[in-house]
């Protein structure tokens, strides 16, 4: 195996991600995005299922997947590297949302020949401000839920916080309960500390001419026209697709075009 050694305290760690798996066939490995996990990919992974084998992971400081203080493009991708040879994975094709998308880019540009068709959805290789994922990080942190007793009262003060529910229902799909005491399932304190690492792409060095999706959502602001040329000099064999009445979420906002679309592609 290709394994990563991580030397924290003296002691040899490699991450082993968490994950759901679903049908048979072909490969097909799943990357959520930023305060995500891949309970929220579940449906679309079942319904992919019908032609491939669908590995949704948590990636590392998400969901069910081990806590690190370590968080950056290059362990996520190394963890990806490892899940692949723990599970004798060849040639997979890569889905990667947002963050997701990022960590997909990177891993094609450094291991040319391990993956097959890869599809980013709605993100381009540049910066991206953060100060919203600031701003929503704090107003978490702010909550204090090891002192609540019920979920509805945690979920009426963080929409008062967020005074959004779309976002406020995303961000409590990471409450868990554990020995009668909330806690979330991200590495909330290693995540405040690590946004500025994730908001680059430094990492898109050099060219990778594997088949490429560039998926954008119709409502998106994500990937913006000045930013395909972007994409171009870094993946020589790009397709472009938008996908209508959708915004950053695609996925959930219009699953039937995005599926076909997929389906399509690979």
């Amino acid at each position: 195996l290709w394994t990563t050694e991580y030397n924290i305290n003296v002691q040899t760690f490699t991450m082993k991600l968490f994950s759901r798996i679903y049908g048979g066939g072909k490969d097909i490995i799943i990357i959520h995005g930023l305060f995500g996990m891949s309970d929220n990919w579940a449906t679309f992974a079942k319904r992919l299922s019908q032609k491939f084998k669908v590995h949704c992971v948590d990636i590392r400081n998400h969901g069910n997947s081990p806590h690190s203080n370590f968080f950056d493009y290059d362990f996520i991708s190394e963890d990806i590297i490892n899940y692949i040879n723990q599970n004798n994975i060849y040639k997979p094709h890569l889905l990667g949302h947002s963050l997701g998308g990022k960590a997909v880019m990177k891993l094609v540009l450094e291991n040319k020949n391990i993956f097959d068709k890869s599809i980013v959805i709605d993100i381009a290789p540049k910066e991206y401000d953060i100060s919203f994922h600031q701003f929503l990080l704090e107003k978490v942190s702010n909550l204090r839920i090891e002192n609540y007793t019920s979920r509805n009262q945690i979920e009426s003060d963080l929409l008062k916080s967020l005074k959004n529910k779309a976002i406020t229902q995303f961000i409590l799909k990471n409450l868990k309960r554990d020995n009668e005491r909330f806690l979330w399932r991200f590495n909330l304190s290693v995540l405040k500390d690590n946004l500025k690492k994730i908001s680059h792409a430094n990492f898109c060095k050099g060219v990778s001419d594997l088949d490429m999706m560039f998926v954008k959502g119709e409502n998106s602001d994500y990937i913006e026209s000045k930013d395909l040329n972007r994409i171009r000099n870094h993946f020589s064999n790009s397709k472009f697709y938008e996908i209508r009445n959708a915004g950053h979420w695609v996925h959930a906002e219009n699953p039937n075009d995005l599926f076909h679309e997929i389906i399509n592609f690979l």
